[in-house]
């Protein structure tokens, strides 16, 4: 009788420690999952603030653009000549226009790359989970 209980009870040993040792594996495997997905969505984010952002510029360059023909209709409409202080006006506008658009773009470009870093690190925590999911189930296993 003593062996039998004893042979249960080895059994059942091996048993929780194959268990502890899938479990490891499982919650490793979820975890590449959720790495995957923490990536996926951080690059969705960061294609859309460059696209939002690519939007915006364009916009600004237009209005920038409409601004400088208002202002060039303005002059010639009043008889007033193109050349000195009209042109330098105009000018000023589309430099200005050009700024803000390399500005709008710049910090989409910075929002992308932000999302992208912050991608990168959730990935890596839920990797690094995974990898401790695993080495602890094996652990626990081994001690079974």
């Amino acid at each position: 009788m003593g062996a039998v209980l004893s042979a249960v009870a080895t059994g059942l040993s091996l048993v929780s420690g194959a268990s502890s040792i899938l479990g490891g594996i499982s919650g490793n495997q979820e975890a590449g999952r959720q790495s995957e997905l923490a990536a996926q969505q951080a690059e969705a984010r960061a294609v859309e603030q460059e696209r939002v952002a690519a939007k915006e510029a364009r916009f600004e360059q237009e209005d920038a653009d409409d601004t400088a023909r208002r202002q060039k209709i303005a002059f010639l409409s009043s008889g007033v000549s193109l050349a000195g202080s009209p042109l330098l006006a105009i000018s000023e506008t589309r430099r200005r226009g050009a700024e803000n658009v390399e500005e709008i773009l710049k910090s989409g470009s910075a929002g992308a790359s932000a999302a992208r870093a912050e991608g990168r690190t959730q990935a890596s925590q839920y990797q690094s989970s995974g990898r401790q999911s695993f080495t602890s189930g094996l652990v626990r296993g081994a001690e079974n």
